[in-house]
């Protein structure tokens, strides 16, 4: 793991373990209301079930500033772009579909927050990805 990818979930309430068979994986540390939005989506972009788990704890008890300021930084596209990157990988293991699942359940409680109700139905273009599924 590089130092910036370091220094990044450090700063976001990470903590880095490493496992004994040398593999790395990042453990939340911190109160999710701590977090902010843009820090979210930089880790959205890199799929992790811990990630995709704690982001819909957030996105279900944010505050509507939080979940406005997440969707008018890219947060709903983000989550389409890795959804779509997902699906071109294919579903080579079991977590590759647990992964699109965590995604989608993401994408749905964006969803059913009035908030990002209004924000999908103003934006023709994400109205339209969440339609076609592209």
């Amino acid at each position: 793991m590089s130092m910036i990818w370091k220094k990044l979930c450090k700063a976001g309430g990470f903590k880095i373990n490493e496992h004994t068979d040398g593999q790395e994986a990042l453990e939340l540390h911190t109160d999710l209301n701590e977090i902010d939005p843009e820090l979210f989506i930089k880790f959205v972009r890199i799929p992790s079930l811990k990630t995709y788990a704690s982001l819909i704890r957030k996105l279900e008890s944010c505050s509507k500033k939080w979940l406005t300021e997440f969707l008018e930084l890219g947060g709903l596209t983000s989550l389409f772009e890795v959804l779509e990157k997902l699906s071109e990988r294919g579903l080579a293991k079991f977590s590759d579909a647990f992964l699109q699942l965590e995604c989608v359940r993401c994408i749905k409680a964006v969803m059913n927050n009035v908030t990002g109700l209004e924000f999908m139905s103003n934006n023709p273009s994400l109205a339209n990805q969440l339609v076609t599924g592209t």
